[in-house]
């Protein structure tokens, strides 16, 4: 899954496409929130926000589709 803000890499890591961005291992998400046109992903000791308009529509149904099958919680 390759968007301008982020890509996903081997179904298990994902990571913001800019300068500095953050990546963050699928297996430690611990909670997903929608809100405000954003997708709030935490990790015990993190957080990534990713705005969902910066996402390509064939690239966000991708995205939809791999944080549904994560066990974390959404709130």
């Amino acid at each position: 899954l390759v968007g301008s803000e982020m890509c996903i890499r081997d179904s298990n890591i994902i990571k913001q496409n800019y300068i500095f961005g953050k990546k963050m291992d699928f297996s430690e998400i611990k909670s997903i929130k929608h809100f405000a046109g954003e997708y709030i992903l935490r990790t015990d000791k993190r957080k990534m926000t990713i705005n969902i308009s910066w996402v390509d529509q064939s690239s966000l149904l991708d995205l939809k589709d791999e944080l549904k099958k994560l066990d974390a919680q959404w709130v």
